[in-house]
C-alpha cells in the first residue's frame, strides 16, 4: 500500500551541494518507504534534468491536498516559497540546514550580508508558521528554532543525508595523487572560501603547526572560490604571506569529486575551525574515509565529531596545531582516531541510520505526534 504524497521544496537543485543531496537523499529514502515522492525547485541544474519539476506558483493541485505533506528547505531567503506555505493546505515540515550570520560577510560583500540579513529574517518567520513540524540537521539548528519561535515538541534533529558512499565509489584523480603524494603532510580542510569557515584561523594553526614539526606539511583548502568574495581571498593570500607559509598552502578551488576523494585519502589529518556551522558534512566525509579529525567544537561542530576526534572548545591555535602534531607524528594516535570516526559514522551517519529516523519522524508527523 503507498503512503501519501511528499513534495520537497527547494529552492534550487545543484550538484556538490550538501543542500542538493540532502534533497535527492530525501526523496530516495521515502519513494522506498512507500511514498509517492516529488521534488520541486525554482531553479534546477542541466545534470538534474527530469530529477525534480520546475515550480508553477499558478498550478495549487500540489498544495491544497489535504493529505499530503510539503518538505521546505530552508538554506536561504525565498520569498517565493514562502509564499507558497502559508497559502498551503497540506502539513509542513520545514527543513533547516542554518542561515549564516551576516555579520560575517559584513567586511566583504554588501551581497552576501544583505542575503544573509534576509535569510535569518526568513528563520524567525518560518519558526513561527502556525501547524508546522520542523527538522534541523543538528541540535545546534533545532535549539535556534526554538529560541525563534518553533514548538520544542514539533522540533527534531536529523543528520543531512549525504552523498558520501557515492563518493567513495569514484575513481581516483591521478594527477591529485601525483601532486601531494610527495612526503609532506597533508593538512585538509573542504568547504567553500566564505569567512565564516575560519580560514584565518586555520593559516594561524598552521603557522603554529610548522613551530612544532620540521617536517615538511602543507594545508590544503578545498573548496569553491565565489567570485563575489574575491577581497575575502586576497585577504588570506595576504596572510598567508605575513605568517610565512607561502608554499604551504593550496587553494584548490572547486573539486570534482575524483579529486576530492582523492585528498580524503592523501590527507593525514583534517582540521576544521569554522566559526559557524549548522553541521558540516565534511566532517562525515572525514569519518567515513578514516581521516583523523583536529577541531575547534564551536556551533555545531563538537556535535558532530562527538568524541571521534580531538575537540578543544575554546580556540587556542597552540593547542591545535599540537593536537595535529600528536596526530601526524603518533601513528597509534592516529589510528584510534581513525577507528574513532568511522565507528561514529556507522553508529550515526549512515544512510540506513538516516532513512531510519526520517521515516519515523515523517510518519510521526502524519499521525500529528510529537517528535519527542
Amino acid at each position: 500500500m503507498r503512503k501519501s504524497k511528499v513534495i520537497i521544496l527547494t529552492p534550487s537543485l545543484t550538484p556538490f551541494d550538501a543542500v542538493g543531496n540532502d534533497v535527492r537523499g530525501m526523496a530516495a529514502v521515502l519513494r522506498n518507504g512507500g511514498y509517492e515522492v516529488e521534488i520541486v525547485a525554482d531553479e534546477i541544474d542541466r545534470i538534474y534534468a527530469g530529477v525534480g519539476r520546475l515550480l508553477d506558483p499558478g498550478d495549487s493541485r500540489h498544495w491544497n491536498d489535504s493529505g499530503a505533506t510539503l518538505i521546505y528547505h530552508h538554506a536561504v531567503a525565498w520569498p517565493k516559497g514562502e509564499r507558497l506555505l502559508e497559502a498551503s493546505q497540506v502539513r509542513v515540515v520545514v527543513r533547516y540546514h542554518n542561515i549564516t550570520p551576516a555579520r560575517f560577510f559584513s567586511r566583504y560583500s554588501e551581497g552576501h550580508y544583505r542575503a544573509c540579513k534576509e535569510g535569518e529574517a526568513s528563520t524567525r518567520r518560518l519558526a513561527r508558521l502556525p501547524r508546522a513540524w520542523f527538522l534541523g540537521d543538528s541540535v545546534f539548528n533545532c535549539d535556534e528554532l526554538i529560541r525563534l519561535g518553533a514548538p520544542a515538541a514539533r522540533t527534531a534533529a536529523l543528520a543531512p543525508i549525504h552523498a558520501t558512499e557515492e563518493l567513495s565509489r569514484v575513481p581516483f584523480d591521478a594527477p591529485t595523487l601525483d601532486r601531494y603524494k610527495d612526503g609532506s603532510a597533508n593538512i585538509l580542510f573542504v568547504g567553500g572560501l566564505k569567512p565564516n569557515k575560519g580560514y584565518v584561523r586555520a593559516l594561524r594553526v598552521l603557522a603554529e603547526y610548522r613551530r612544532w614539526s620540521n617536517a615538511p606539511a602543507r594545508f590544503i583548502f578545498a573548496g569553491k572560490v565565489d567570485p563575489h568574495l574575491s577581497n575575502y581571498r586576497e585577504a588570506l593570500e595576504h596572510e598567508t604571506g605575513k605568517l610565512g607559509l607561502a608554499g604551504h598552502v593550496v587553494f584548490t578551488g572547486a573539486v570534482t569529486p575524483s579529486q576530492l576523494r582523492s585528498l580524503y585519502m592523501l590527507a593525514d589529518a583534517f582540521l576544521s575551525v569554522s566559526e559557524h556551522e549548522g553541521f558540516c558534512v565534511p566532517l562525515v566525509e572525514a569519518m567515513y574515509f578514516r581521516l583523523p579529525i583536529v577541531a575547534w567544537g564551536t556551533t555545531a561542530v563538537g556535535e558532530t565529531v562527538g568524541e571521534a576526534g580531538l575537540v578543544w572548545d575554546h580556540f587556542d591555535a597552540g593547542c591545535l596545531a599540537e593536537s595535529i602534531h600528536s596526530v601526524i607524528e603518533d601513528g597509534r594516535l592516529a589510528r584510534h582516531l581513525a577507528a574513532a570516526g568511522f565507528q561514529r559514522y556507522q553508529a550515526n551517519f549512515r544512510p540506513g541510520i538516516l532513512s531510519a529516523r526520517l521515516n519515523s519522524l515523517l510518519g510521526r508527523v502524519a499521525r500529528g505526534e510529537a517528535l519527542r
